[in-house]
């Protein structure tokens, strides 16, 4: 755009009787509409047309639509569909229960379907396939990062279109308020030169002008300021927007760096965890094979030796052994003397049995005696008889013989 010269005049020298002075030449880059101050709305519109124009841009730029959609990756799905190891995990339990049946001969008893799907799931769970659907979110995962690295590409390629488009206008918008600040300074200046006229002269028709034009001065300043905000906040944005740039920067290499490396070596190293997992169960495997050979080993060594052990001992008690004919004797023995103890003590009992009934039988006679004696004393049956009371029948004594 061709540069013009600008000449900012003093407003109405007739009407305020000031002489005119030299007036200060401002080289400018850009066309707009100068304030007049005779023209309230000048004011009101001063600057319009850049900050239409920087509207514009920015609702044109918002407007855009990226060219593809971006994939949304959600953390937790992604650790958890690349978690080989805990896939594997899963596979060895299915594959080990999956064994069992076989081994006890559930699969005999299944149809022919039922084999069939069997074989299809035992396949599903194998190293190969969890390795092809590790492969497979890999996949998914470096098509998404594709996708948001082409967004973020878009976006730095807008951010670099609303910074080449808004640098412009916001210099345009800079040399509007450079030339506002001027013509608001020397109408400023005519205002003071009126009051101090009106101090000197007085007069209300001047005064009448002095207080229109301080409005006028007032509001001019106002829109002033508020360019000049918008000015510095359309600057911020500028460099926010470059430091918005510096982190796309960061992130599209960073995607860039996962999908030409990264992904390819989380496919090799899913290989390599396959070959780990196989590897763990062939030595697993291996190893308890040794174990179990040394097992059986020192299980058949234990036993030949307690056999040995046996036949040893066969050998040499075989047969009635003499500690078994001594005990028979000694068991004879006391079976003897046992019998001639009881015997022994048996005899003794007799005897001291016979002792205690010459005992009972020597107070019977005694008792017999008393009795004997009694029932000979005559005098006994005479006071009987006496007895008018006495019923019974009649006693007849008879001698003893």
């Amino acid at each position: 755009m061709e540069e013009k010269e600008t000449v900012i005049e003093i407003i109405n020298p007739e009407k305020t009787g000031i002489q005119k002075k030299e007036t200060k030449e401002i080289q400018t880059k850009y066309e707009f509409e100068r304030v007049d101050f005779n023209v309230p709305a000048t004011i009101i519109s001063y600057g319009s047309e850049v900050r239409e124009q920087i509207g514009a841009v920015l609702k044109t730029t918002a407007e855009m639509s990226r060219s593809e959609e971006e994939i949304v990756l959600d953390e937790k799905e992604i650790r958890k569909a690349l978690d080989l190891d805990a896939s594997l995990d899963e596979s060895d339990k299915k594959a080990n229960r999956k064994e069992l049946a076989v081994i006890t001969g559930f699969k005999k008893l299944l149809t022919k379907v039922g084999v069939k799907k069997f074989e299809e799931e035992k396949e599903n769970n194998s190293y190969k396939a969890k390795y092809l659907e590790y492969c497979s979110k890999i996949d998914e995962v470096t098509e998404a990062i594709r996708t948001q690295k082409a967004a973020t590409i878009h976006d730095f390629e807008l951010k670099k279109t609303l910074i080449e488009q808004l640098g412009p206008h916001i210099e345009e918008l800079d040399e509007v308020i450079l030339v506002g600040k001027q013509d608001l300074a020397n109408f400023e200046k005519e205002v003071n030169e009126l009051k101090a006229q009106h101090e000197v002269e007085g007069g209300a028709d001047l005064y009448r002008e002095i207080q229109v034009k301080s409005m006028l001065l007032e509001a001019f300043r106002s829109k002033m300021d508020e360019l000049e905000r918008e000015s510095t906040l359309y600057k911020e944005q500028i460099q926010a927007y470059r430091l918005q740039q510096g982190t796309d920067i960061v992130t599209i290499t960073s995607q860039d760096s996962y999908i030409k490396a990264m992904a390819p070596t989380l496919t090799s190293q899913g290989s390599i965890a396959i070959f780990n997992r196989i590897q763990t169960r062939r030595l697993e495997q291996i190893q308890g094979l040794n174990d179990l050979t040394n097992e059986v080993i020192t299980t058949n060594a234990t036993q030949l030796q307690e056999n040995a052990q046996r036949g040893a001992d066969l050998y040499i008690n075989k047969g009635i052994t003499t500690e078994t004919l001594m005990q028979l004797h000694e068991s004879l023995k006391n079976g003897f003397k046992i019998y001639t103890d009881a015997r022994d003590q048996k005899a003794k009992k007799i005897e001291k049995d016979k002792v205690i009934l010459g005992k009972l039988q020597a107070s019977l006679q005694d008792f017999q005696n008393s009795i004997t004696a009694i029932v000979d004393d005559e005098s006994i049956f005479e006071e009987i008889k006496k007895d008018s009371s006495f019923s019974g029948p009649k006693l007849s004594r008879k001698p003893r013989k």
